[in-house]
């Protein structure tokens, strides 16, 4: 009768390692399925910062007679945008009625590039009307990504 006693004990012990051997399965896969796959999400990131500035210039006055540097603080400052991690990661073209106000890496080239390359910077643009100094004036704004995040873990 002691036998019997031992052998469901034994039989609970396979059943214990069964579960295990499942929940580490589990555990490794979702791992994997995380970390496992390029993500690539540059386009995401230039869509974002874009409606943020957009919206910023939209919505509140902005000097355009300032120099870069001084559109720049006041850009920054304004749209609360980090500058260092725009300067490291973004890319920002603005002009005025076809004239160059402010660049940051902004080369619209680039961006049309990230086509055939990844490499680049997937970018998003759009154009504004708005009045300034009593005149309208068309505001051209294109942003990009340039952060890169495709790095697998493995």
């Amino acid at each position: 009768m002691n036998n019997r006693a031992q052998l469901g004990d034994q039989a609970l012990v396979i059943a214990f390692f069964f579960l295990i051997l499942i929940v580490g399965a589990g555990i490794v896969g979702g791992v994997y399925i995380f970390f496992g796959q390029e993500q690539d999400s540059k386009q995401v990131e230039a869509d974002a910062i874009h409606y943020k500035i957009k919206n910023c210039i939209e919505n509140n006055n902005i000097n355009w007679d300032n120099s870069q540097e001084e559109l720049e603080k006041e850009l920054f400052k304004t749209c609360s945008i980090n500058e260092k991690v725009f300067k490291e990661n973004f890319l920002m073209r603005i002009t005025l009625n076809d004239e160059l106000k402010y660049s940051w890496k902004g080369d619209s080239v680039k961006c049309a590039s990230s086509e055939k390359n990844e490499n680049f910077p997937k970018c998003a643009s759009s154009s504004i009307t708005k009045e300034f100094n009593n005149k309208i004036i068309e505001l051209e704004i294109l942003v990009g990504s340039s952060q890169y995040t495709t790095k697998k873990f493995s």
